[in-house]
């Protein structure tokens, strides 16, 4: 998956204490982090669950409410105004998270109406007033006994129907309907509104694609081979506690497919010396390394210390043995000046390419951030690449479709360093995405190529 910019407290794993057991109530916990204290969303899910058992279909409903609330949070709260005696701006932000959690089920989910009003406000006593029990109830009665009252807008109005109705934020939505045509927008915001698929890389040292899919259907779970690459399983569904085995015995990793295309354009092999230089957590590294097979060295190199445990733990894992691993910036590479084959900056990002698994970045983002990080990634790439030997490759990636830190930043650096150019691309591609490479790179997106938003660019240092 692609390496998104990420806040101070991201990189430890929050936790929500020891309840509550009700997953409404967690959800309504978990998104009350994320609104107010900035936390990432992914990571509450992965590691802030309480310790213990829980049951696998609670599990679901939590991530299922906290993932819809934020990838339909404009719809909701375009709903919850129509129907609701009280502007938004005066309910109670509890009252709005809890009437955003109801909202959502009726709307969005096959849960029976008088259940979810029923759990809903039974999750939300000890947290609201009476007073505001008594409006939760009669607004989600009202939503569930008139769906149609809070008209939506249609797609003959693009613009409010990309802000409201698939609930992106207006600026977001004017970005890209100036970067793509309509069409193209519109099928880009439908793709990211998407559940994502799960989509398992095999670590091809300890098993193959067939053994791990017979593992997958012995334990009740399904998937398929993928099309794009040989070692990938597509439409993978199984128990959560499933997952975390077959990763804890070292065979697969969870890796989008545009994250294994960058692993590919970079092209280890025997002999090489490649430097992944934003390594954490470490999917690519081991891909690399994989792929590179024992003769090839990679080194990971990675600012964050916390981050380089996690990434030793996946190597580790997967039992790779070329793997070197060393704290360092990106921007100063000086020990391996020269020395290189291949250099890989898969950089820090906005992360547009990623909303279908990170909604609430959608949210978080600021037409600011854009520049901010497209001059970021200029300053490693930058500094990565004196550690390309003449002749040498550099790889640059981002999961992200932002001209700022995609064209713009490789069009600054080739200003700035006349000594490397633009390679063809193409070779590297699996043969359905060729025909959207040019000039040594490519854009991926998720309603073209069925992954995250990926961009990749290969450049080679003159001899």
């Amino acid at each position: 998956m692609g390496k998104v910019e990420e806040s101070r407290e991201s990189h430890e794993e929050p936790r929500l204490g020891e309840g509550p057991a009700n997953p409404r109530q967690l959800a309504f916990k978990i998104l009350c982090r994320v609104h107010r204290q900035g936390a990432y969303l992914n990571l509450l899910l992965r590691y802030g669950m309480p310790p213990g058992n829980m049951d696998p279909r609670d599990r679901a409903l939590v991530s299922d409410i906290c993932y819809g609330v934020e990838r339909y949070r404009n719809t909701l709260d375009f709903t919850i105004s129509k129907l609701s005696s009280r502007p938004l701006s005066r309910i109670h932000r509890d009252l709005l998270e809890f009437l955003r959690i109801g909202v959502y089920q009726l709307a969005f989910t096959d849960i029976p109406a008088y259940a979810a009003i029923h759990e809903t406000v039974e999750a939300a006593k000890g947290h609201l007033h009476r007073g505001n029990l008594g409006f939760l109830n009669a607004l989600l009665r009202r939503a569930a006994e008139h769906p149609t009252a809070a008209a939506l807008p249609g797609v003959d109005n693009l613009r409010e129907y990309l802000e409201i109705t698939l609930s992106y934020p207006r600026w977001l939505v004017d970005y890209v309907l100036e970067l793509y045509s309509p069409v193209d927008a519109l099928e880009l915001f439908r793709a990211q509104n998407r559940k994502a698929g799960l989509t398992l890389r095999c670590n091809t040292y300890r098993t193959d694609t067939q053994s791990l899919l017979s593992r997958l259907k012995e334990a009740g779970g399904r998937g398929r081979p993928s099309q794009v690459f040989g070692d990938a399983l597509e439409e993978v569904e199984l128990p959560f506690e499933v997952l975390v085995e077959l990763i804890g015995e070292g065979l697969c990793l969870v890796q989008d497919l545009a994250s294994m295309a960058v692993c590919r354009v970079v092209d280890p092999g025997p002999g090489m010396r490649v430097i992944d230089a934003c390594a954490a957590p470490g999917g690519k590294t081991a891909y690399l390394a994989q792929l590179g097979g024992p003769g090839c060295r990679v080194v990971a190199v990675d600012l964050s210390t916390s981050r380089l445990k996690a990434l030793e733990k996946t190597v580790s894992l997967l039992a790779l043995e070329n793997v070197e691993i060393i704290p360092g910036d990106a921007r100063r590479l000086r020990d391996f000046a020269g020395e290189a084959d291949a250099v890989l900056v898969d950089a820090p990002c906005s992360g547009l390419g990623t909303l279908s698994r990170n909604p609430d970045l959608k949210w978080r983002r600021t037409p600011e951030d854009l520049p901010r990080m497209g001059d970021l990634q200029l300053e490693l790439l930058l500094g990565a690449a004196g550690a390309v030997r003449p002749g040498g490759v550099l790889v640059y990636s981002v999961c992200t479709y932002s001209e700022e830190e995609t064209v713009k930043v490789v069009e600054e650096f080739l200003g700035r360093r006349p000594d490397f150019s633009p390679e063809d691309i193409a070779p590297f591609l699996p043969p359905t995405w060729r025909e959207d490479s040019h000039r040594g790179s490519v854009q991926l997106l998720p309603h073209r190529h069925g992954t995250e938003g990926m961009y990749i660019a290969r450049l080679r240092r003159s001899p």
